[in-house]
This record gives C-alpha cells, sequence and structure tokens, in this order.
C-alpha cells in the first residue's frame, strides 16, 4: 500500500485533490479540522449511499430465493395429489 506522499506523486487526481484542499486553507476558507471533518462526512454520506443500495440488491434477490424456494416446495407436496386427483384415487 501507498503512503499518501507516494500517492501525491503518482496519482493525478489524488494530487489534485490535495492541492485544492491546501489552497482553500491558505485562503483561510477552511481550517484543517474542518477540511477532516469534511472528508470524513463525505465518506459517511457515500457508504450511506452504498449500503441502501446493496442493501436493496441484497433484499431483492433473498425475496426471490423465498419465492423460488416456497415454489419448489409447494410443487414437490402438491404434484401427489394432483396426480392422484387427475386419476379420481383418493
Amino acid at each position: 500500500m501507498m503512503s499518501p506522499r507516494d500517492k501525491y506523486l503518482t496519482d493525478n487526481t489524488f494530487k489534485m485533490m490535495v492541492d485544492t484542499m491546501v489552497a482553500a486553507i491558505h485562503r483561510c476558507q477552511m481550517t484543517p479540522s474542518e477540511l477532516r471533518e469534511a472528508a470524513l462526512l463525505a465518506s459517511i454520506i457515500y457508504e450511506e449511499h452504498q449500503i441502501s443500495r446493496k442493501h436493496c440488491i441484497e433484499e431483492i434477490v433473498a425475496h426471490r430465493k423465498v419465492i423460488d424456494g416456497l415454489q419448489s416446495a409447494w410443487d414437490w407436496a402438491c404434484k401427489p395429489r394432483r396426480i392422484l386427483g387427475e386419476q379420481n384415487v383418493e
């Protein structure tokens, strides 16, 4: 894993973000603490959006598996009755 300094020297997107943050500190727009808080909040907001999407997809998949399982059980349990019913055997 690269250190933040190595990433700054090799990743242009990361460098641009760091340079923007440093400029904001120099212009007295934000303090280092405020930048840390903003970065943390951005990460939290991103994760909240990812979790809800992931959760919804997992719920849909799980729901489909339950429906398929119940359908298989129903087909298995009711098949003998349908065969017997068709033959008029009770």
